[in-house]
């Protein structure tokens, strides 16, 4: 099928042998749609351009106890995160040749970068808009072909759907040194996944994990989780999840950290935090020249895990951000606190009350922009006394923090 088309219900699949649909554009169920054993839907094959993608519109319920697969349907030996041979590729990870990830955290529609390698494809691209439920006890797949000793990047998986549900997975895998791809799962009447596994793990000879996006509708557009989760594969030496240039949608609730993974903002790129930060142990944060976090909006967030921030920012008039107790987090470069809104503060305590959170300014390079804020727990003595001006409060043990009785201080070097 290509182009479009609208059909009332429909079962793929079931019978004794094999049946598989290719969609090369966008197929609407006006009911549901069901892809039952041995059933199939994917799309063709790409070469150098994004032509054929899968995008099905299902206006009652999604049934997947087949598979909608669109492994190895990607780029060939080329697209945006493709370097040249003898190189894993990118896309929402990074492969082994360093490429540049690409594409949209929140709403990825990208196809995976292939590898030159045995000529391989990328994973593809499959978007699913749901009304109903969707019952994954199958597969959603859009990973790389594998089979060589490089690899191409895993593809991309864009579910919005009423209620997730079954016990299937969801994957956009790299299977060698290329880069994993990017998922999104967007419910719109629910508050839980089920029990559906998802995975966007890099190649386990190296290649970077992919990117995880999940959001109900309590927490929102642009809140939900971004889990970055290695699966506790290696990355090869230099090689991240990054946000580079070409990643758009960088605003996110919480960002869990985890399994070994390798975090990485490149140069003068920002991410925008709505929840907390998470970073598990044995994880790695990479924050390159003039890179910015920018912690947002008023839920009581938690950082937890040893960071080094390039630019740290938090402004939100009533945000409090609780960091974890004994842990340290520093600032290589503008360390900027405060409410803007007069009458209000940004609280900064510990996540045990009594108990130091750990704050360095790095000496000679840091500077800091600090007004309107509260106070407590904090021992900086690592670094640069931290000035607090105009309106803010001491609640009191607190190390290498000088607070005033008025004004806002600003610290260059």
């Amino acid at each position: 099928l290509s182009g479009t088309a609208t059909v009332m219900r429909m079962m793929v699949g079931g019978g004794v042998t094999t049946a598989t649909l290719t969609v090369n554009g966008q197929l609407t169920m006006l009911g549901d749609l069901e892809v039952l054993t041995n059933g199939t839907i994917t799309h063709s094959a790409n070469t150098s351009s994004e032509t054929n993608k899968l995008n099905l519109i299902v206006g009652s319920n999604l049934t997947v106890s087949g598979a909608i697969n669109v492994d190895n349907k990607g780029y060939l030996a080329s697209g945006p995160g493709y370097v040249g041979y003898y190189s894993g590729s990118s896309y929402g990870g990074q492969g082994s040749g360093k490429g540049l990830t690409y594409g949209s955290i929140t709403a990825p529609t990208n196809c995976g970068s292939g590898s030159q390698e045995a000529q391989e494809c990328g994973g593809g691209a499959a978007r699913l808009m749901v009304a109903g439920t969707t019952t994954v006890d199958g597969v959603i797949s859009a990973s790389d072909a594998g089979g060589n000793a490089y690899g191409s990047a895993g593809g991309s998986v864009f579910l919005t759907t009423g209620v997730l549900t079954g016990n299937g997975i969801i994957r956009a895998k790299s299977r060698a040194s290329g880069g994993g791809g990017r998922i999104a799962v967007v419910l719109t009447n629910a508050e839980d996944f089920g029990a559906v596994g998802m995975q966007a793990y890099g190649g386990a000879s190296g290649g970077g994990a992919g990117t995880i996006y999940t959001e109900t509708p309590s927490q929102g557009p642009g809140k939900g989780i971004l889990l970055i989760d290695a699966s506790n594969i290696v990355s090869a030496a230099g090689i991240t999840t990054l946000i580079s240039s070409q990643v758009t949608d960088t605003v996110v609730g919480t960002v869990v950290i985890t399994n070994k993974a390798i975090f990485q903002i490149h140069t003068n790129q920002s991410l925008t935090v709505n929840g907390s930060w998470l970073k598990g142990t044995n994880t790695v944060f990479i924050t390159d020249s003039n890179s910015t976090v920018i912690f947002a909006s008023t839920n009581v967030a938690t950082i937890t895990g040893t960071n080094t921030f390039y630019n740290l920012t938090a402004e939100t008039a009533g945000k409090t951000i609780r960091f974890e107790a004994g842990k340290s987090n520093t600032v290589n470069g503008m360390l900027k606190l405060g409410a803007t809104v007069p009458g209000s503060t940004v609280t900064l305590k510990s996540t045990v009350e009594g108990d130091w959170w750990y704050l360095t300014l790095v000496t000679g390079v840091g500077t800091q922009q600090i007004a309107r804020v509260t106070v407590q727990d904090s021992n900086a003595s690592g670094g640069q006394t931290i000035y607090a001006g105009n309106n803010s409060v001491d609640l009191k043990h607190n190390v290498n923090w000088f607070f005033l009785a008025g004004g806002t201080v600003f610290v260059f070097h």
